[in-house]
């Protein structure tokens, strides 16, 4: 189990198909703390506090997970809106880029069904018991 309550799970892309600049994806949402989609698309509003997100990247899988911490916000300059995460597994770092994930066969060994991926927000949305098993497996990836 966790080691704090949430309602749900939930896979965020990190939009790296329409942007191929991953400045605009991955490493402005890891480095910023944050789970963001960008052009105004509403991809965060469906998120709430609390929520357990699992950050998903295209042609890896599950790079890192957090809790959502905050409202969502906007930044203007980055085209972006966003919520503020707090991170429950090593992220990745620039310099090594990302050495370890869960890619999507794994995930859905570890969970047992498939997800529709094509959307940002991936579903159906995770259960607690999915969510616990993900970020156990994740964690033991990183650790």
């Amino acid at each position: 189990m966790t080691d704090f309550a949430f309602s749900r799970g939930v896979m965020f892309d990190t939009c790296a198909t329409y942007y191929d600049d991953d400045e605009k994806t991955i490493w402005y949402m890891l480095e910023n703390n944050r789970v963001a989609a960008f052009e105004s698309d509403g991809n965060v509003d469906p998120l709430n506090e609390g929520d357990l997100v699992f950050l998903y990247h295209r042609d890896l899988g599950i790079v890192a997970a957090a809790r959502v911490i905050g409202g969502v916000k906007t930044d203007p300059p980055h085209d972006a809106v966003y919520r503020d995460v707090e991170w429950l597994t090593p992220i990745p770092n620039r310099q090594q880029g990302v050495t370890r994930s869960i890619p999507a066969k794994r995930i859905r060994e570890i969970v047992g069904h498939d997800f529709f991926f094509a959307h940002t927000i991936k579903k159906p949305f995770l259960t607690i018991p999915e969510s616990d098993m993900l970020l156990q497996a994740l964690r033991e990836l990183m650790n």
